[in-house]
């Protein structure tokens, strides 16, 4: 075996071992809470030292973003594969934040930690730069809707399209924000979008 192979072994060694570490993560966050589980739990659960794990993140708060950023980037793609061609527009952006908000009511007090984390990453670039590479995927997926949209004559074709998209997020992570931050119900606040989209989308001039 030559350098660059053994190289190549130690790197996809070190991978699996990352893997493993966040998937065995991703099972204590789950059936214990964020707050209730230990570094030494994750662990023992994905079989390495408590100090193997400290090799790939800093604190048990750096390991819940990343679990979390797998999965919302698995629950995205589902999201938006999961759209038809026949709804609207409205009804897809309703579609797709419903499957969001309800991601994160599997597991409200972590899903807190998380949202709560990523607001100040200011810190820790990488991290930072993960979250921001999520949000740029979720904003392109909504632009294609938009500009579908606009294909089909649904809405005007003069709208500034990258402004309709920071509006509906803006909505859907205010909706996300209330729930998390106890000041909505989930039931309240997915029922509170289709409402606010029927506004956004109608507007507030008086009808003709």
């Amino acid at each position: 075996m030559t350098e660059k192979e053994r190289g190549g072994l130690r790197e996809r060694n070190k991978q699996q071992k990352f893997q493993r570490i966040k998937q065995a993560a991703q099972k204590c966050f789950e059936t214990r809470g964020y707050e209730a589980t230990q570094m030494r739990e994750i662990a023992e659960e994905a079989q390495v030292g408590v100090g193997t794990v400290f090799l790939y993140v800093q604190n048990k708060q750096e390991l819940l973003v990343l679990v979390y950023l797998d999965a919302l980037s698995e629950t995205l793609k589902e999201a938006f594969a999961s759209v038809a061609e026949g709804w609207s527009l409205q009804e897809k952006l309703v579609h797709i934040f419903r499957l969001l908000l309800r991601f994160y009511a599997r597991h409200p007090e972590n899903s807190q930690v998380y949202l709560q984390t990523i607001l100040f990453l200011q810190n820790k670039p990488g991290q930072h730069q993960d979250v921001a590479r999520l949000n740029e995927y979720f904003l392109r997926e909504l632009l294609n809707l938009f500009e579908q949209a606009r294909r089909n004559k649904e809405i005007r074709a003069d709208l500034d399209l990258r402004l309709a998209v920071q509006l509906v997020f803006a909505l859907y992570y205010a909706a996300l924000t209330s729930w998390t931050g106890s000041f909505s119900r989930l039931d309240e606040a997915l029922q509170a979008l289709p409402a606010a989209f029927e506004l956004l989308f109608q507007g507030f001039h008086p009808l003709p």
